[in-house]
């Protein structure tokens, strides 16, 4: 990947509506451990249903090269007041040469139902579009997955359609994931 394509951290943070997307730190950890275990995470999204503090360590060890590599921007969604962590959001699955971008996330219980996640949604959306060379950027959010759905479409994401069998997620069957997706025009 070419120096180009290196993720910069975005200066000043990104931050609105009572959250901050920052980097994470070590004292993340045993909250993102524990978030990742609440049973909402691991059926909604790719992460294990018996997630380890060993692979969240590596997760978090690999941001950094990851960023780098221009291949993922990872963010703590922390409280602007009390920086405690939230939740995570990213950028991810990045195609450089077609311009095209993923927002995933996930949140913690004790950070959901506050808006949170749809303003760190349309702020890494926002920025992503203003400051990097994407043309479009997605979202994609299980069919049976309301609430991701509605944060979509609060931050400002048009529904596209249904990707039938998208995902390997659940008891080894294929789930299907409504696709969202904003563009530099997108108001």
């Amino acid at each position: 990947m070419s120096d180009q394509a290196r993720l910069p951290w975005p200066d000043p943070p990104l931050t609105g509506d009572g959250v901050v997307l920052r980097p994470w730190r070590a004292d993340d950890l045993d909250d993102a451990l524990a978030g990742s275990r609440d049973p909402l995470v691991p059926r909604f999204t790719r992460v294990p249903p018996d997630n380890s503090r060993e692979n969240i360590e590596g997760h978090f060890g690999a941001q950094e090269q990851r960023r780098h590599e221009g291949a993922e921007l990872v963010f703590a969604l922390a409280d602007v007041d009390s920086d405690r962590f939230l939740g995570t959001i990213s950028l991810l699955r990045l195609n450089w040469e077609e311009g095209v971008g993923e927002i995933g996330y996930w949140t913690a219980p004790w950070g959901r139902g506050r808006g949170a996640t749809t303003t760190a949604t349309r702020l890494l959306a926002d920025w992503a579009l203003r400051t990097l060379p994407f043309a479009r950027i997605e979202l994609m959010a299980d069919v049976d997955n309301v609430a991701s759905q509605a944060v979509a479409e609060r931050a400002g994401f048009v529904r596209e359609g249904v990707l039938r069998e998208r995902w390997p997620l659940r008891n080894g069957k294929r789930v299907d994931q409504v696709i969202f997706s904003r563009l530099p025009s997108d108001p």
